[in-house]
């Protein structure tokens, strides 16, 4: 098993990463937060800047919905979400079979 510093290494940059995700259209990026002293501690907290370039990473990367915030999880609002999925999805087939 990984020791906690192993886990920590992140073997690509974000970009990278993006590039190889295939048939992915929505991407949900969040910051960890420790529920309990017994867990994984926070090793630093992303600022909104950097999830606002990481979103605008992958929006140009082609990604329908993103949504990269400090406090996103991907089960909250995700009937929402899914609903403006795939509505983008509908968007994205129409302007290809024009």
């Amino acid at each position: 098993m990984p020791t906690h510093a192993e886990r920590q290494i992140v073997p690509y940059r974000p970009d990278q990463l993006f590039d190889l995700v295939a048939d992915v259209d929505f991407l949900t990026i969040g910051q960890y937060l420790q529920p309990t002293v017994k867990h994984a501690s926070v090793d630093r907290f992303v600022t909104p800047e950097e999830f606002a370039e990481y979103a605008a990473l992958a929006r140009s990367k082609r990604f329908l919905l993103v949504s990269a915030t400090p406090l996103t999880r991907s089960s909250y609002h995700a009937d929402a979400d899914f609903a403006a999925l795939q509505a983008a999805r509908e968007t994205r087939l129409a302007a290809q079979v024009a």
